[in-house]
């Protein structure tokens, strides 16, 4: 064998293995893999002002991980409960955070802060435990932070890609 011939061996085999360690990279880079619920929500609320009762309405958000997780959303239903001297009735919506365990039928626990409109208007904040029935839809995406990187893994390779080239063609000639 040639000195040149083991040159462009040794030269095909580490550009293969810049091209595994940049697809391995790529898959890394690829994003965050998190889920998206949509469902309703019932169970029980304790909100401000000794205010209790149960809820029960439209659920949306994001969910950490598309088998349960950290749960970041909205809610939007009705209020049913008592002050401690009579019943409040209402709907109660806004931003609701807290964590989902499971994917279909979860349970849910976590924090509301919103408005309570009806035989009480008021701002509200409190924890809600109950039951999130609906499904969560897995996105993958490529993350702000796994963008750049990855432009920059791709124009490494077409740099090396070109340098080898004109190793290679000045090794024929």
């Amino acid at each position: 064998m040639e000195r040149s011939d083991a040159v462009e061996i040794g030269v095909a085999i580490g550009s293969v293995a810049i091209f595994v360690v940049a697809l391995a990279a790529v898959g890394t880079l690829y994003g965050t893999s998190q889920g998206t619920f949509d469902g309703t929500l019932t169970g029980d609320a304790t909100l401000d002002d000794g205010l209790q009762g149960t809820v029960e309405g439209d659920l949306q958000g994001t969910v950490a991980d598309p088998s349960g997780g950290q749960f970041n959303g909205t809610f939007e239903g009705s209020f049913d409960g008592t002050d401690g001297d009579g019943s409040v009735n209402g709907t109660l919506d806004g931003s609701i955070n807290g964590t989902v365990d499971g994917s279909d039928n979860a349970t849910f626990e976590g924090t509301i802060t919103g408005t309570l409109n009806g035989t009480t208007n008021a701002t509200v904040t409190g924890t809600i435990e109950g039951t999130a029935d609906g499904s969560i839809r897995a996105t993958d995406h490529i993350s702000a932070d796994g963008a750049l990187p990855l432009v920059g893994a791709l124009a490494l390779f077409i740099l090396v890609m070109t340098a080898v080239g004109l190793f290679l063609a000045r090794q024929d000639s």
